[in-house]
């Protein structure tokens, strides 16, 4: 267990705070520091385009227009251990590529609320490929942001966690 205690030289007593203070920011600048960066590469040649820093709570999202049922799709993420995973999928009609049935790769649970159907999941990747396409209306929500992933002038984007 690391113990430090600063003396104070005038009159010769030990003071633990100081000790306790370092303690406590060292704790914080290493969970910070562990933690996640969203990365966005270019496929074809693995160069890196953007990072994004999330919230503490690692989370992201990317919501896109559904090709076939034209309603809006929105999958939620967490960054976890340099892996992406998918925890929910929050659409309005089933469409070609939606989960339709209750044990869907990674499903823990489904339900209807509001008009929606939320599959809750835990789905992992070490990596995404996200193809875009400016009328279905790609976008990355992250830390108060909502980037508009077309503006990348990308047709496909990978997606990966990365360390900070």
């Amino acid at each position: 267990m690391l113990k430090l205690a600063f003396h104070n030289k005038f009159d010769g007593r030990t003071n633990k705070w100081p000790s306790a203070v370092l303690f406590v920011i060292l704790l914080c600048w290493a969970s910070h520091v562990s933690a996640a960066q969203l990365c966005l590469f270019d496929p074809k040649t693995d160069q890196e385009i953007k990072r994004y820093l999330p919230h503490q709570d690692q989370m992201f999202a990317l919501s896109f227009i559904h090709s076939v049922s034209l309603t809006p799709v929105i999958d939620e993420y967490i960054l976890q251990d340099e892996m992406i995973v998918q925890t929910r999928e929050i659409f309005e009609a089933h469409g070609a590529g939606l989960p339709s049935f209750d044990n869907d790769v990674g499903a823990t649970g489904w339900q209807f609320e509001n008009g929606k159907f939320i599959l809750e999941m835990e789905r992992q990747f070490e990596q995404m490929r996200v193809r875009i396409q400016q009328e279905y209306k790609n976008m990355l929500h992250i830390a108060g942001q909502d980037i508009d992933l077309s503006l990348f002038n990308r047709s496909v984007v990978t997606l990966r966690a990365c360390p900070r």
